[in-house]
């Protein structure tokens, strides 16, 4: 009765193993079944920073002859991506990208069980440093936090009140960029962080806390953006109210559209710029390494960033992917 128990358990799995790739629209026969299966799990599913990603992944995966399903959310939802990483682990996937936005006790349980289950992950653009991971490949975010941080003190003059804006200050490579940033602060002591918000990922809402946050400090005369929707959300904000937000000094994190812009008409200071392209590309060399050499130990791997002002944003080109597959959570 045991023995048929575990049968029955195994066929449930394999079942559900089935059943989540048919949930992405996949009609394998036997023939075209690829050798190697990758599930990307992103923190969100957008055409612009993650679907860049996920197209740097997808465009190297098909040289290879992997496949890679993407994963992702309408808004940042840990629980959403500990189930979306619980169900590739039941599918017997050969290898999990994803980024540890917030490390969670689940989060943490559920990469313990890849890891146990033989299967590597890959964290890309935000580290945790107390998972064990396979590999890291993304920016070092403690060094662009620092680079955003010397470039806001000379616009700055050395001297400012500053509103530091985020996601949530849990996400790990805020959390990172803010400590870098802090750290450029040390060699300008009238640089002061008088706030840090959380932004939630909700224009609406961050723009309720930026205007009730300059209501009740009205010394702030600097922003510093450490991630890349709430600095769209800033850039758009100071388009908006041109007048009253012109006095501001402002750096911002990404490139998007309305970053972009704001660098060209001078509106904000500049903006670090990663390379989401170059990241997808490189965790998808690591992956297919490990699976052709079985690497034992990989070390991280850190993709450039590039501080944009007035004089080289003319070197920067924003090009969406609208082209990615998404599987919505």
């Amino acid at each position: 009765m045991k023995k048929e128990m575990a049968m029955l358990a195994a066929g449930v799995i394999l079942f559900t193993a089935g059943e989540i790739w048919l949930l992405a629209g996949e009609t394998y026969d036997g023939a075209s079944v690829p050798e190697r299966k990758i599930t990307f799990v992103a923190p969100m599913a957008n055409s612009g920073y993650w679907g860049i990603t996920a197209g740097g992944l997808r465009d190297r995966a098909s040289e290879y002859g992997i496949h890679v399903k993407c994963i992702g959310f309408a808004e940042l939802d840990v629980e959403k991506q500990v189930y979306a990483l619980e169900n590739a682990i039941l599918s017997g996937v050969d290898g999990i990208i994803t980024a540890p936005n917030e490390v969670t006790p689940e989060f943490q349980k559920v990469v313990m069980e890849a890891e146990a289950a033989g299967i590597p992950v890959v964290f890309v653009d935000s580290n945790a440093k107390s998972l064990a991971c396979t590999c890291y490949v993304g920016a070092d975010n403690f060094q662009a936090g620092k680079r955003a941080g010397e470039k806001l003190a000379a616009a700055c003059g050395g001297k400012a009140e500053i509103a530091v804006i985020t996601s949530f200050s849990s996400s790990t490579n805020q959390l990172d960029r803010t400590e870098g940033f802090q750290e450029a602060l040390k060699e300008y002591p009238d640089m002061k962080i008088t706030e840090v918000l959380e932004g939630e990922s909700n224009r609406v809402l961050l723009n309720e806390k930026v205007s009730r946050l300059l209501e009740e400090h009205p010394e702030i005369t600097a922003f510093f953006c450490a991630e890349g929707y709430g600095s769209r959300c800033m850039c758009l904000l100071r388009e908006k109210n041109e007048e009253s937000y012109k006095d501001f000094k402002i750096v911002t994190f990404d490139s998007t559209d309305a970053t972009t812009r704001a660098v060209e008409q001078e509106i904000v200071e500049a903006t670090i710029v990663q390379n989401p392209r170059e990241m997808g590309i490189r965790a998808m060399d690591v992956m297919y390494q490990l699976f052709e050499e079985g690497l034992g130990e990989v070390e991280d791997q850190y993709v450039d960033v590039m501080v944009v002002d007035k004089e080289n944003v003319q070197d920067v080109s924003y090009i969406r992917r609208e082209d990615i597959p998404w599987q919505l959570y």
